[in-house]
């Protein structure tokens, strides 16, 4: 019988040895150009849209970076490859260390993005307008990463410019464009290399091309989900599970989904008063109108009115407690301490009497619509006649007040930008019903007057009246429909007829708390509440009820108005802005898409990463388990077995072990021979093993151990 040849051991191979000429490296991987192009491209509409400072068009930057990346592409694999590349990163550190003060151009690049999807105020940098550094410094190491993945085959390389990329877009930070797309078909051609098994090459182009088709899976309908009517279930189901431990009665914005007022005595609020009075306390406002819901204002649109903002709470001017401001700055008024307990009401924020002063309010939020979760307040006393008297102190007294009414004009040019939106449906509506109930006089007491004897005449308070006809605008299926509804129904109205008339006005859900309650009272659900609330000019935000049976101020509204029309002073006379004129309607303005919260995007990347994990765990389990089996073999296939795990784990170092000649003859016997394989054999060919694993962690640097034993798991 003819005896089989040995195994061919592989032969020593040295760094020296790895080097090939230009030609064969480039054969090698003949997707190393196409792939450098198209991420040039794609990195290049990339910096071109996150980064608008650069100042230059992505048809500059992309023939640069790969200009510069084929450069450095000619030089792997020849001796000169370990000089250039060194030049190369030490220049582009150089440069970064130099004109590090330009690179915060960037950070207020990016400063200005996160500022349109959070809507709080991101302060920029003082920073060097040197901009030929940047676009250096941006060439030469996306030159040098882009290069090494092509030369490479490794995705490792990309990592820096992978993560950013794809976590802004999933974040919708920055636009997921062209860009992205390009640059995820050159990290395909990236795999290709000749001489690769095709059955491995599709394999590895298939994990890559699952893992980004999940991304864009993942960030596709979270940039539609606001629209997407899976979203508000999402969403709703997060938000009673985090915020509400009982039944809220308020239906929080979403007008869809209204049922009847259900006015259960669940406790929710526990609230003191040394002054026992009838008292709104504001829970959640509401500033955009979609038909459908009530919504906060988008990030987007906050973010033009950021330096607005800063400005007034950089001097403590706060929406919040605009009342406490205007009844602090005419002085003579008293405070009460009111202490406010949630029992069981939503926790998401927290609830405000309208007079309170210096509450714990984020100063780095874009507008006044939060409400900040605190307990104990002091409070000026809010009633309607102590309001009117005040403004009639603020007229009569301009210029005493000048830099209070500075602060509170900018704020009240801010309300008439967002405060004034609806649909073109409720427009239309409200054209036909209240144009010509619309008063001709720009007094807003008119004005409240009109839609308070319009909603009486027109709705009939009921409790058990729901959402609107499905597909309609809430306001028109309200109007042309039942006619009959509760708080929201009529705060809904009142809103939008005010805003009609051109008053800045938003949606208040919260509770109410009427007069004669005692010093120490507990609010139920049967207490909570929605309402209008108007701008008043001077004052600030103050409730605007219609709903019956709730607290009323039209006698001493009336009264008020008397006393400024004696003064001599008319509102349409005052710096103060006025409603405009029935023939000059103010324009709705279009809302913006919500963006889809960044605590979503970070639950889904933690999801990720434990998911991520978990496949760690698996592998490495896999990986123990088939070595400890090795163990528990006789000694001929311990020893053939644990020879092939040697030399597939000595195949991912540069510079492998070699055989001794006991290891190799032990391989010799168990696999070619009818040799009796004892246990020496095993526990030499163990000994290398081991060898060889100490070997390969020895040669990897920290970037390759963790690919290795945590990625490819290839050793424990």
């Amino acid at each position: 019988m003819k005896e089989k040849k040995p195994l061919r051991e592989p032969s020593a191979v040295t760094w020296t040895q790895q080097t090939h000429t230009l030609p064969q490296t480039l054969r090698e991987r003949p997707g190393a150009i196409p792939a450098l192009f198209l991420l040039s491209v794609g990195f290049g509409l990339w910096l071109q849209t996150t980064f608008p400072s650069l100042g230059v068009s992505f048809l500059l930057l992309s023939p640069l970076l790969f200009a510069a990346g084929a450069a450095l592409l000619l030089c792997c694999g020849t001796r000169a490859e370990k000089w250039v590349y060194s030049a190369a990163a030490l220049c582009t550190l150089l440069l970064f260390f130099i004109f590090r003060k330009s690179f915060l151009l960037l950070v207020n690049d990016f400063c200005s993005a996160l500022q349109r999807v959070s809507g709080h105020i991101y302060l920029h940098f003082e920073a060097d307008d040197k901009v030929v550094p940047l676009l250096a410094v941006m060439i030469c190491g996306g030159a040098i990463l882009l290069s090494r993945a092509c030369a490479s085959g490794s995705l490792l390389w990309l990592l820096p410019i992978m993560i950013p990329m794809f976590e802004l877009a999933l974040s919708s930070v920055v636009p997921f464009r062209a860009g992205a797309a390009l640059f995820t078909g050159g990290m395909l051609l990236v795999f290709r290399r000749q001489g690769q098994s095709l059955r491995r090459m599709l394999g590895r182009i298939a994990a890559a091309a699952l893992s980004l088709l999940l991304a864009l899976c993942i960030a596709l309908p979270l940039r539609s989900m606001p629209q997407n009517p899976v979203y508000p279930a999402l969403q709703n189901a997060a938000h009673f599970l985090l915020y509400d431990r009982r039944s809220h009665a308020m239906p929080e914005g979403r007008l869809s989904k209204l049922k009847p007022f259900n006015k259960s005595d669940t406790p929710a609020l526990s609230v003191t008063a040394e002054t026992p009075q009838a008292m709104y306390l504001r829970g959640k406002v509401y500033e955009t109108y979609t038909g459908k819901a009530w919504k906060e204002l988008s990030g987007e649109t906050r973010a033009g009115y950021a330096q607005l903002f800063y400005t007034l709470h950089d001097a403590q001017y706060f929406g919040q407690t605009q009342v406490a401001s205007a009844l602090r700055e005419i002085g003579g008024v008293t405070t009460q301490q009111i202490t406010v307990k949630n029992l069981t009401a939503c926790r998401a924020h927290g609830y405000l009497p309208y007079g309170a002063d210096s509450i714990a309010a984020d100063d780095t939020l874009i507008g006044d619509t939060q409400i900040p979760e605190q307990e104990t307040f002091f409070c000026f006393a809010d009633d309607s006649s102590t309001l009117q008297s005040a403004q009639v102190k603020l007229i009569d007294t301009q210029e005493k007040h000048a830099d209070y009414l500075a602060l509170e004009q900018a704020f009240a040019g801010y309300t008439r930008k967002v405060d004034l939106s609806m649909t073109d449906d409720a427009r239309d509506m409200l054209e036909r019903e209240f144009a010509s109930r619309r008063p001709q006089s720009a007094s807003l007491s008119a004005v409240r007057k009109a839609i308070r004897a319009y909603l009486d005449e027109t709705l009939v308070y009921d409790e058990s009246a729901g959402k609107g006809e499905k597909g309609k605008d809430f306001l028109v299926s309200l109007l042309e429909g039942s006619r009959c509804g509760y708080s929201v129904h009529y705060a809904t109205a009142a809103v939008l007829l005010l805003r009609y008339c051109g008053v800045p006005a938003r949606y208040v859900e919260g509770y109410y708390m009427p007069e004669n309650s005692g010093a120490e009272v507990t609010l139920t659900e049967a207490n909570a509440h929605a309402w209008a609330e108007m701008y008043l000019d001077g004052i600030g935000f103050v409730p605007f009820e219609v709903t019956p049976g709730y607290g009323s101020d039209e006698s001493t509204q009336k009264d008020s108005e008397r006393k400024i029309e004696r003064s001599g002073n008319s509102p349409a006379a005052l710096p103060f802005n006025s409603p405009p004129p029935p023939s000059t309607p103010t324009e709705p303005t279009e809302a913006q898409p919500q963006y889809f919260p960044l605590l979503w995007v970070c639950l889904l990347l933690l999801l990720a990463a434990a998911g991520f994990a978990a496949w760690v765990l698996l592998q490495r389990r896999r990986l123990r388990r088939a070595l400890l089996a090795i163990d528990d073999m006789e000694p001929r296939a311990a020893v053939l077995r644990r020879y092939a795990y040697t030399l597939r784990l000595r195949s991912f170092v540069p510079q492998p072990i070699h055989d001794d000649d006991d290891v190799r003859e032990a391989v010799r016997l168990a696999q070619f021979s009818d040799h009796e394989i004892t246990e020496a054999h095993r526990r030499t060919t163990d000994a290398f093993a081991m060898k060889v694993r100490t070997d390969c962690l020895r040669q990897w640097n920290l970037p390759r151990r963790i690919y290795y034993r945590y990625i490819r798991v290839v050793c424990l």
